[in-house]
């Protein structure tokens, strides 16, 4: 009796079994192959991995028996062009070699794990051709199309929101520079009030005090030194600078009546105050001269 031959054609039909003395002895127990654990090669600006890297991490105990798997599935138009490239290896003792190294790709790395007959290559092959199973029967094409879906959904939200989010754009922008101004203003405004204040007549140092009202009190018995008419006390009266607002010395201003004042700034009897400003000075450069006030110091 005939039997029918249901075989389906295989990738690998003609190609010859592995020589079994190229594997492993059967007492030799080797870990699964794991395809991470490979050194990648950069050549060119792209991943390669190394026949010989390869055949070592398959567990081939001859360099030689991975290069004859490679030779006869490079037979194969599926299989795609090599690479090479010229290496130095050692040899011996201190002896180097020029040797032509080949170079796989990962389509190359598959379908070579996919030939090997080594036991530890199970599951990596099995793993394959579940992957080839669910891609064949459309099992992955739903999680594609709900990943799509999805990457679609987000895409037209973000269209749909870029509106809001310019005016919102728009808006930080604008109140950004409401703030800039807002601040701008308040360091004008503190600026005025710094210049407000320096502006103002500065008060006398403790010293120039003392010695200002030492004056009036020897000489004037603690009356105006301007009008001698105003009794001032030993901590009253205003002090008016003379010589400029900024300058503070006992030389430069005196303590007087609050009529005398405002008569020396609205101009009013100017040469009757400069005439006893002079005289109080002479009081004042007196003192200097013996030294009672030294402390308020030399203009």
């Amino acid at each position: 009796m005939k039997h029918h031959d249901d075989r389906q054609p295989s990738l690998f039909d003609d190609l010859p079994v592995a020589n079994r003395d190229a594997e492993p002895k059967p007492a030799t127990v080797l870990p699964p192959f794991d395809p991470r654990l490979l050194p990648i090669t950069e050549y060119d600006g792209e991943p390669f991995v190394l026949e010989t890297d390869l055949g070592a991490q398959l567990g081939y105990t001859r360099a030689d028996n991975i290069k004859r798997l490679i030779d006869r599935l490079e037979k194969r138009p599926s299989w795609g062009s090599l690479r090479y490239r010229d290496a130095m290896i050692q040899i011996g003792k201190g002896g180097r070699r020029l040797v032509r190294q080949r170079l796989l790709t990962e389509k190359q790395l598959v379908l070579t794990c996919m030939a090997c007959e080594l036991p530890n290559l199970d599951e990596v092959q099995s793993l394959i051709a579940e992957v080839f199973i669910a891609w064949h029967h459309g099992k992955m094409r739903p999680g594609d199309a709900h990943t799509e879906v999805k990457i679609q959904e987000a895409t037209d939200q973000a269209i749909d929101a870029m509106p809001a989010f310019f005016e919102w754009s728009r808006e930080i922008q604008e109140t950004g520079r409401a703030a800039r101004e807002a601040k701008r203003a308040a360091e004008r405004a503190a600026r005025a009030a710094e210049e407000s204040i320096a502006n103002q007549r500065r008060y006398p140092e403790k010293e120039t005090v003392y010695a200002a009202r030492w004056v009036n009190k020897n000489n004037y018995r603690d009356r105006c030194p301007c009008c001698q008419r105003v009794i001032l006390g030993g901590s009253g009266g205003v002090w008016a600078h003379m010589k400029g607002r900024y300058r503070r010395t006992v030389r430069d201003g005196w303590f007087v009546c609050e009529k005398c004042n405002v008569d020396y700034e609205n101009a009013k009897n100017t040469s009757e105050i400069y005439i006893a400003f002079i005289a109080y000075l002479g009081h004042v450069e007196a003192y200097l001269a013996q030294g009672q006030f030294h402390f308020a110091g030399k203009p």
